[in-house]
């Protein structure tokens, strides 16, 4: 028991008092538990901006996370969590952390704890009653899913490196199996986040309440897996859909912003701008906002282009401070060109607005393979075929965390394991950006095979930098029209395959088939006297931080070009991208790593 002070302070003293700005452990004592509805305490790290004086009501800006270190304080004062206006709060989620109960992952219990969380800050003393939500990676997942419980007091959200589908997006893209990211990031990354330093964090700051918590933690649900359900059964289900965001798009009723890096080697190309695209075919009148880029999984968050408009949006409607074009209709969407580290920090070389995604000012261009390996705007004249060989090995390992250059190597003796398809080198800067489909005709001696599509920049040393890759299992090539997207003119740029009844779809040998493939959204920039290259092989054994585990038997695959079997892509060509600057170089873009000459 602490003795009671024997001095009182004059009131005068205690009114000037009152005025002097306090940190947040003075007001707020960092980390604190709430109690949920059933009585599970949720670990939330409160911290005020330094310039806070006590009487003030602030709005709250929270993230809330699924790994051992989200009840760290957030520095309110800092450019990502907005400039000394907003109480942060850092809320773990149940069964990690400092929290207590079971963890189960995209649990809906878990959506209706920040629910209540949120609810509960909104009606503290210093609270304003608005909340923002700031989200990157799984805070980001974990945010969309909060706020599809619609708390009364969410007022936006800014969310970014988001998996719209499980399994399309991430697990089983174009049926093919990734056991690379998923696995490493179930298996091991989020397990391993509950100890800092190699000690779990209750134990290092001696609070009895977290190491409690943590003490009657059950392991995870085994069933609860995507490894698991995914080793199970090839087929999408019941179970990716209700552990995916798209699934609970109705729920979202705030103003929303979205970032999007096209090379996120974490959790993917696909899901964030779909998202944004699907939330506006259903709600046009909600605010929004989209930023696209070339980058990686942190350049959702660190440029200051992204970071500075993401608060932006969120003060304009949480606190009612809009900048210039946060409000503007023909600014909702923003392609930002050519992101790079100019020696002093990460911008783009020029901006591209628009008031819709895909871009309203897109120019859809189809590019038909040629015989001898060209690529052209023109059908061909004569039919003709690109036989190569699947199976043969596990092609074009590379990652962006080793560093790797490497050239690719035709190993097998007579017959390529790739088809390559070039256009001729581009006379003047050209652009697209967009979801990108190929239609491709082909054969296969396999009774199941899968086609890996790769968009790559060739410059003129003959430097190959990818750029973005789409791929399909022959087995899962089913169509659904009606859930494919299409351009003004019928034409399909984002399949949708249902990835069910698979099994019955194996190949008749030296049948042709149509294979309708999903390419991933990208932006890019091709500049004069550069060239594209389409790469058709099979998936690599490491693609960054996907593995792809092969599950179809060797055996030539034959690509038709030409004739009633014209193979081709749909691009979504961009008229006036606007760049600054001189040619970057080859390896210069962020997210563009691989840059090298292949070895053939």
């Amino acid at each position: 028991m602490f003795r009671r002070a024997r001095r009182v302070l004059p009131l005068v003293l205690l009114a000037a008092a009152m005025l002097v700005p306090v940190q947040g452990r003075a007001q707020i004592p960092g980390l604190e538990y709430i109690l949920v509805s059933d009585g599970t305490p949720i670990a939330v790290n409160l911290q005020f901006p330094s310039g806070y004086q006590i009487g003030q009501r602030l709005p709250i800006l929270i993230q809330i996370d699924g790994y051992g270190g989200a009840s760290s304080p957030m520095n309110p004062n800092s450019a990502t969590f907005g400039n000394g206006e907003y109480v942060t709060a850092h809320m773990s989620l149940r069964g990690t952390g400092c929290s207590g109960g079971q963890f189960d992952l995209f649990d809906r219990r878990s959506s209706y704890d920040g629910y209540q969380v949120i609810e509960n800050l909104a009606k503290r003393d210093w609270s304003n009653g608005k909340v923002a939500i700031w989200g990157h990676s799984y805070s980001g997942l974990t945010g969309w899913l909060t706020a599809a419980t619609q708390p009364p007091s969410l007022k936006a959200i800014s969310v970014s490196g988001l998996i719209d589908d499980l399994y399309r997006g991430i697990v089983y893209m174009g049926g093919v199996s990734n056991m690379g990211f998923p696995l490493l990031w179930t298996g091991i990354y989020r397990p391993s986040s509950e100890y800092q330093n190699g000690v779990i964090p209750g134990v290092r700051s001696g609070d009895r309440t977290c190491i409690a918590n943590q003490a009657t933690r059950y392991p995870p649900d085994v069933l609860d897996n995507p490894i698991l359900n995914g080793a199970a059964g090839v087929e999408d289900s019941q179970w990716w859909a209700s552990h995916s965001t798209i699934t609970y798009l109705d729920g979202i009723n705030v103003p929303t912003h979205i970032v999007q890096s096209y090379q996120d080697e974490q959790t993917g190309p696909r899901g964030s701008n779909l998202l944004w695209q699907r939330l506006d075919e259903r709600k046009p009148e909600l605010p929004k906002r989209l930023l696209l880029t070339n980058g990686v999984h942190s350049t959702n968050t660190a440029p200051p282009e992204i970071r500075d408009d993401r608060i932006a949006f969120l003060d304009c409607h949480v606190r009612g401070v809009c900048s210039a074009d946060i409000l503007d209709p023909s600014q909702r969407v923003k392609v930002l060109w050519e992101m790079h580290n100019d020696g002093t920090r990460l911008r783009s070389t020029g901006v591209t607005a628009d008031s819709d995604w895909p871009l309203r000012q897109t120019q859809w261009t189809r590019y038909y393979l040629q015989p001898n390996g060209g690529l052209s705007t023109s059908m061909p004249a004569a039919a003709d075929t690109a036989p190569y060989v699947s199976g043969s090995k596990r092609a074009g390992a590379w990652s962006y965390l080793a560093g790797a250059n490497q050239g690719e190597q035709l190993t097998t003796a007579n017959l390529p394991d790739e088809a390559r398809f070039t256009t001729v080198p581009f006379t003047t800067a050209t652009a697209f950006a967009g979801p990108i489909n190929m239609t491709l005709f082909a054969t296969s001696t396999a009774p199941d095979t899968e086609f890996y599509v790769e968009l790559n920049d060739v410059d003129a040393a003959g430097n190959v930098t990818r750029l973005q890759r789409g791929m399909l299992k022959a087995s899962h090539r089913d169509l659904d029209p009606l859930r494919s997207d299409y351009n003004g003119d019928g034409e399909i740029i984002r399949p949708y395959h249902p990835h069910t009844n698979t099994t019955t779809k194996v190949l008749v040998p030296g049948s042709v088939y149509q294979y309708e493939i999903e390419v991933f959204p990208v932006g890019h920039v091709f500049r004069p006297g550069h060239a594209l290259l389409i790469r058709v092989t099979q998936p690599p054994a490491n693609d960054s931080l996907a593995t792809y585990v092969p599950t179809t038997p060797p055996g030539v695959n034959t690509v038709l070009i030409g004739g009633d079997f014209a193979s081709s892509i749909l691009l979504p060509l961009v008229p006036a991208a606007t760049v600054g600057g001189p040619d970057l170089g080859c390896g210069k873009q962020v997210g563009l790593e691989r840059c090298s000459k292949p070895v053939l």
